[in-house]
C-alpha cells in the first residue's frame, strides 16, 4: 500500500493541473475571469468588433507557463470607440488584436492595472494600432504606455495617429526598465505642429538622469513626421540599433539623459523635406556604424547635430554635450552632414567638449561640417575622416538596395586609424576581422544586410 501511494504521488507531481483554454465573449465578466487566471491559462477573445470595451486585470503566470490573452483569429478582434486595455502582473502575453479608431483619452493599451500593479516580464505582440479619424482638438492620447520592467513590444503596427501625445511611451521609474521594442512598424504620422508628436519617447525630463536600459532594435519607421523628435530619448543607458528610418521628417534625438548608443541604423531621407539623423545632447553618447543618406534637414535636423548647452542647465533644458564618440559612420549626399553647436547664443553658450569624430565617410559637395556661433568644440578631435564630393571619387558603388558600399580598391579599405578601437562589427552585424578596419560603417567583403522593409516587421497577419 505504501508503494502504491508513493507511485500515485509521483504521478500527480509530474502532471500539474491542465491549463484552462476558454473563448470569451464581450458579455462575459472579462476582468473577473482574466484576474483569476492561473499559469498556463489561455484565453481567446471572440472575433468581431468590440466597441467601448474596458479590459483591466492583473494576473501572474510563469516564464515556463505564461498567461495568454489573444484574438480568436489574429486581426479579427477589433477594439474601437472608447476602448481601453490595461493589465498588470507577471508573464502575460497579449497577442493579435487590432485597435482601430479608438478615442479613449490618456492611453489605449497600458502595461499596468494601477500605479501599484505594473506589468513585468510581459509581452505585447502581433497587435495593430491604426486611426482614420480626423484630429481631435488638442486631445492627448498615447497609444501604448509601457510601465514596469523586462517587457517586450514586438511585431506590432502603428500608423495614422492624429492626436497629441507620443505613439509609444516608456515610463521610467526608480529602477531600470530593461524593456525591448523590436520588429515593429511605425508608419505615417503627419506633422502635429507642436511638441508632443513623438513616435517613441523613453522617459521624461524629470527622470532623465535615471537609467532605463531599454533596447529599440530592428524597427521600421516610415514618414514619422509628428515633430522634430522621431524618437525622444529622456533617460540613460538606452540602445538604438539596427533600425531603418525612411522619409522621416525629424531625428533620433538624445534629448535628455546620458550614455546611450546609436548603432547600425539606416537613416534614409530619400529626398524628403526635413529628414534628419541623430541629434546629441548630454554626456557620453556613442554613435557608430550608422548609414545616413540623402537627408534634407539642417540645423537641428542635420544628419548629425550636436547642440550647445546651458550653463547649470535645469533638467528640462539643454545639457552640455560632453565626451561624444561619432565613429565609423557613412554620410552620403546630406544637405548638412555635421552641424556643431546648434542653438548657440549668449545664453546657450556651452559648446561640445571632448568630442571624438573619427573614421567616418562624408560624401557631399557642400556643408560637410558647419560650426555655429558659440559652438566651436573644446578639446575635441576631428581626425582621420574620409571626405569626398561623390561616391565615385572614393570608389564606392550602389548595391541592389541603393546603399553605397566600398569596392575593392576604395581608399576606405584598411585605412581606419586607432583613435577609437572599441568596435568589432560593421553595419551588417558582421565581425570586421583584423585591424586596421575600413573607414565608414561597412567593412568591404562582408555579407551585406539591406535596410528593413515592411515585410520584415509588424504582425504576420498584415499582408498589405
Amino acid at each position: 500500500m505504501r508503494n502504491f501511494w508513493l507511485v500515485f504521488t509521483l504521478v500527480v507531481a509530474a502532471h500539474p493541473a491542465v491549463a484552462a483554454e476558454r473563448l470569451l465573449q464581450p458579455t462575459d465578466n472579462l476582468n473577473k475571469i482574466l484576474g483569476a487566471a492561473s499559469p498556463g491559462d489561455r484565453f481567446k477573445l471572440k472575433n468581431g468588433v468590440w466597441e467601448n470595451a474596458e479590459i483591466r486585470f492583473a494576473a501572474t503566470g510563469t516564464s515556463e507557463r505564461p498567461i495568454l490573452v489573444e484574438a480568436e483569429t489574429p486581426g479579427e478582434v477589433v477594439f474601437t470607440g472608447e476602448s481601453k486595455f490595461e493589465f498588470g502582473g507577471e508573464h502575460i502575453v497579449v497577442r493579435g488584436f487590432h485597435f482601430k479608431d479608438v478615442t479613449t483619452p490618456v492611453h489605449i493599451l497600458a502595461t499596468r492595472r494601477s500605479s501599484k500593479e505594473l506589468a513585468h516580464n510581459c509581452r505585447v505582440t502581433e497587435c495593430s494600432f491604426t486611426n482614420t479619424l480626423p484630429s481631435p482638438e488638442k486631445k492627448e492620447q498615447k497609444w501604448l504606455s509601457l510601465y514596469g520592467t523586462h517587457n517586450r513590444v514586438d511585431h506590432c503596427h502603428f500608423s495614422g495617429k492624429e492626436s497629441d501625445g507620443p505613439t509609444l511611451v516608456v515610463w521610467v521609474a526608480a529602477r531600470p526598465n530593461h524593456n525591448r521594442i523590436d520588429h515593429n512598424y511605425f508608419g505615417h504620422r503627419r506633422p502635429l505642429g507642436r511638441n508632443g508628436g513623438e513616435t517613441i519617447r523613453i522617459g521624461t525630463s524629470h527622470v532623465s538622469m535615471s537609467e532605463s536600459l531599454t533596447i529599440v532594435e530592428q524597427n521600421l519607421f516610415e514618414e514619422c513626421d509628428g515633430e522634430a523628435e522621431i524618437i525622444s530619448n529622456k533617460s540613460c543607458g538606452n540602445i538604438y540599433r539596427e533600425n531603418t528610418f525612411r522619409r522621416c521628417s525629424g531625428t533620433l534625438t538624445l534629448r535628455h539623459g546620458n550614455r546611450c548608443r546609436v548603432e547600425e541604423n539606416f537613416f534614409l531621407g530619400e529626398g524628403a523635406r526635413g529628414t534628419g539623423g541623430v541629434r546629441i545632447i548630454g554626456e557620453d553618447h556613442i554613435v557608430i556604424n550608422n548609414y545616413f543618406s540623402n537627408l534634407k534637414g539642417d540645423d537641428e535636423r542635420s544628419a548629425l547635430c550636436m547642440m550647445n548647452g546651458l550653463e547649470n542647465s535645469p533638467l528640462h533644458g539643454y545639457y552640455q554635450v560632453k565626451n561624444p564618440i561619432v565613429a565609423f559612420n557613412t554620410f552620403v549626399d546630406c544637405k548638412v552632414t555635421f552641424s556643431i553647436g546648434v542653438g548657440g547664443s549668449k545664453k546657450q553658450r556651452e559648446p561640445p567638449v571632448n568630442s571624438l569624430i573619427t573614421n567616418n565617410i562624408l560624401v557631399g559637395k557642400k556643408d560637410l561640417v558647419v560650426i555655429h556661433p558659440f559652438g566651436k568644440p573644446v578639446e575635441s578631435r576631428y581626425a582621420d575622416n574620409l571626405e569626398a564630393e561623390t561616391i565615385a571619387e572614393i570608389l564606392f558603388q550602389l548595391d541592389d538596395s541603393k546603399i553605397s558600399r566600398p569596392t575593392l580598391n576604395s581608399p576606405a579599405i584598411a585605412a581606419a586609424s586607432p583613435l577609437w578601437g572599441e568596435i568589432q562589427r560593421d553595419i551588417d552585424g558582421v565581425d570586421r576581422g583584423q585591424k586596421p578596419y575600413d573607414i565608414g560603417c561597412d567593412e568591404f567583403g562582408n555579407q551585406t544586410r539591406p535596410p528593413l522593409t515592411q515585410k520584415d516587421v509588424g504582425p504576420s497577419w498584415i499582408t498589405n
